[in-house]
């Protein structure tokens, strides 16, 4: 068997034998750096006032409020303010939730925005004629180099630059 395909079936085994999945992407999923959860009484009064604010939303348009919905935000202010650690597992999901939405959410604006902003911008600045960067092929020019105007700093100062 040649090297190549050998090696190939070899880390497939590795991997396999590891239990990750490894991909070939330029990034990690995961982070280099510690996010904290925030503190349960923090939590279930954000989510009490946001339930608590939900509930009278529907006055707004002349009709009844959700009454259900304040028996469920005074639960979540009760344990906020006076039982936090009740909501250490709501607060746990809760956060979960939220990576798992960043993961999906995230390359999706990133993509709207590249193609709503940067490739509009790119395809106008081509039709124009514009070379920002000064890409094109010159035949007649005798180089590429150029020179700064006023002249930059002596070429002495550059010898210990860290």
């Amino acid at each position: 068997m040649d090297f190549w395909p050998q090696a190939c079936q070899n880390t497939r085994q590795f991997n396999r034998a590891a239990g990750k999945l490894l991909t070939q992407t330029h990034e990690t999923l995961t982070s280099f750096r510690k996010i904290e959860v925030s503190s349960n009484r923090r939590f279930g009064l954000t989510i009490g006032a946001v339930l608590l604010a939900l509930t009278f939303l529907p006055l707004l348009h002349h009709r009844a409020p959700h009454w259900w919905l304040l028996a469920v935000a005074a639960i979540f202010l009760i344990a906020g303010a006076a039982f936090p650690a009740i909501l250490a597992w709501p607060n746990r999901i809760w956060f979960k939730f939220g990576l798992a939405l960043n993961t999906i959410v995230s390359p999706i604006v990133m993509g709207g925005l590249f193609f709503g902003a940067v490739v509009p911008i790119g395809w106008l600045m081509r039709r124009s004629g514009e070379d920002i960067l000064g890409l094109r092929l010159a035949p007649e020019a005798s180089t590429y180099w150029i020179t700064r105007d006023p002249p930059g700093p002596p070429s002495g100062s550059l010898g210990k630059q860290f």
